[in-house]
């Protein structure tokens, strides 16, 4: 055994050590749109023929509002009709804050995760309101428009590139998968592990972790430092199957969620909506059983 003459423990012979291991999420201001795009009936028709999606400029167009999910409407609040679903005829557009001033925002990764799984992405206020608070959802290096660029020192990372551009079809799916790999951590960690294995042999390695950082305050730990919702998914998804971290399952709102120990509710709004229904169903009793009372004399 190789020994070296420094050790972070009294133990030279030591060759690993245990040691904390925190995830953090820092937000980099980005402001989300909704826009079309163009020859979305062509280019879904296309894609079903061949099997190879159809790379098309996004349309840049302001739609005026919406009514119910995703339907655009024109001046006059008329509904304009589709014929295909909405979800693969709009896309998701960031534009990231360009000012030399900004500063990121740190964010708890496992509630942003615990929302997208209760998020209703076919309202599309809610959902603009949901990217907005998590920043950038994917960083690509190759293309984007210059409001999309990102060159900024975020934390103790370097980001460079462009915030992604993805359709409401690929933010559903990515909710899907989410839901069932939360499914697979709580009851089939193998099933997991199994499929994290499988995409790690896949060229671009799409499990790639952030870079990791020790710091020290006291005692030394490890932080991996996430900038992207994509990043946020893998990383916490790893880490609770790495920390062997209980999942349960909301009593109000039935979502799964990781908590170090067993809780019934996946957060204070939960908990405080059950307890003013709790509430109200104790004063609603007490109500009848008064009146039956008066009744018995």
């Amino acid at each position: 055994m190789k020994r070296y003459p420094e050790t972070i423990t009294h133990d030279i012979d030591t060759r690993a050590a245990p040691i904390r291991l925190d995830v953090r999420y820092l937000r980099i201001p980005v402001t989300w749109s909704v826009e079309e795009i163009p020859n979305a009936d062509v280019g879904l028709a296309e894609q079903s023929r061949t099997g190879r999606p159809l790379e098309a400029p996004y349309f840049r167009e302001k739609f005026l509002g919406f009514e119910e999910g995703w339907a655009r409407t024109d001046v006059r609040g008329v509904k304009v009709p589709t014929r295909i679903s909405p979800d693969g005829r709009y896309a998701l557009v960031p534009e990231v804050n360009q000012s030399r001033k900004w500063e990121v925002a740190e964010r708890d990764p496992f509630d942003l995760r615990t929302q997208f799984l209760k998020l209703n992405i076919d309202d599309q206020d809610e959902t603009l309101d949901f990217l907005n608070g998590i920043g950038v959802w994917n960083i690509n290096t190759q293309t984007g428009e210059e409001s999309m660029r990102i060159e900024r020192i975020v934390g103790h990372r370097f980001v460079s590139g462009f915030a992604s551009v993805f359709s409401v079809a690929d933010l559903k799916d990515a909710q899907k998968r989410l839901r069932h790999q939360m499914e697979w951590l709580a009851k089939d960690r193998s099933r997991l592990r199994s499929e994290f294995r499988k995409l790690e042999r896949q060229a671009n390695n799409p499990l790639k972790l952030p870079p990791l950082h020790f710091e020290w305050g006291g005692e030394p730990k490890a932080v991996i430092q996430a900038v992207t919702g994509y990043e946020m998914l893998n990383v916490t998804l790893q880490f609770d199957l790495l920390s062997g971290t209980g999942v349960y399952v909301c009593e109000k709102c039935m979502t799964r969620f990781s908590s170090d120990r067993k809780v019934r509710y996946c957060s204070d709004r939960c908990r405080k909506a059950s307890a003013q229904k709790a509430l109200r169903d104790r004063q609603r009793e007490q109500k009848i059983t008064g009146r039956k009372w008066r009744k018995t004399l």
